[in-house]
């Protein structure tokens, strides 16, 4: 159940169907591509005629003065220039505004993968705030219940913890944090959840020796959910200080 909320959770992210307006923009450039094929004629046919004014003005019998030829000529020449920088203005602004499609496209693309993994990690530690506060409002003194929440929520503010709700199993997160609050989970509370079912089938292949709780020395699998403890420092053993802890060895 919980695997279906975190996926409706990020179903919202995902992008509309661009048909529409990838449609409407293959249309435009079709457009310009006709546009500028057009002013390619227009340019050929202006040819023509500055050709065929140089013909006749050549010509004796061509009855076009010079004068006129020279009219004839700049005019011709300006309608060229004037089509063929129509022509280039068209080319660059179809490269411009493909070029912005395309930085558009890659930053709303990045965007959509921001909001995507934003709303997986806020689906991930609403499912780890849930089970820790169980393990705290069950096994905790009323009178603790209070203070440990708030831990709690100190705790899913982290930065290292914020980096783990990406993609860090959700059973090692729990055992993170519930370590810090110096409680114990009890997994048999979770065993029927998705994610604990995911994550049990992912460690499925892989051989782990059992566990042993920091708090209590008692010994219980995993499934590659806990993490083993941190051994002690040397000090941290001598001096005692410290609640004990104890390695997986």
């Amino acid at each position: 159940m919980e695997l279906n909320r975190e996926s409706a959770a990020t179903a919202h992210t995902q992008p509309a169907d661009p048909n529409g307006a990838l449609a409407e923009s293959r249309a435009c450039e079709d457009r310009t591509e006709q546009d500028v094929r057009r002013l390619e004629e227009l340019v050929e046919i202006g040819m023509d005629l500055v050709r065929s004014v140089r013909q006749r003005a050549l010509d004796p019998e061509g009855g076009l003065g010079a004068g006129e030829a020279a009219k004839a000529f700049a005019d011709i020449t300006k309608s060229i220039r004037q089509t063929m920088a129509l022509k280039n203005k068209l080319i660059e602004d179809r490269e411009r505004q493909t070029h912005k499609r395309a930085h558009d496209a890659e930053w709303a693309e990045r965007s959509r993968r921001m909001s995507m993994a934003t709303a997986r990690r806020d689906a991930r530690a609403r499912l780890v705030k849930r089970a820790v506060r169980q393990v705290i409002e069950r096994d905790v003194r009323e009178s603790d219940v209070e203070d440990l929440l708030t831990d709690l929520n100190e705790w899913l503010g982290d930065e290292d913890i914020e980096a783990d709700l990406a993609d860090r199993p959700i059973g090692k997160i729990i055992a993170r944090i519930c370590r810090g609050l110096g409680v114990e989970p009890d997994w048999r509370l979770w065993e029927n959840e998705a994610w604990a079912i995911e994550e049990r089938r992912g460690a499925a292949g892989t051989v782990e020796p059992p566990q042993r709780s920091p708090f209590t020395g008692r010994w219980f699998a995993g499934a590659g959910i806990v993490e083993p403890p941190e051994p002690p420092s040397p000090r941290t053993a001598a001096n005692g200080s410290d609640p004990p802890r104890f390695s997986s060895a």
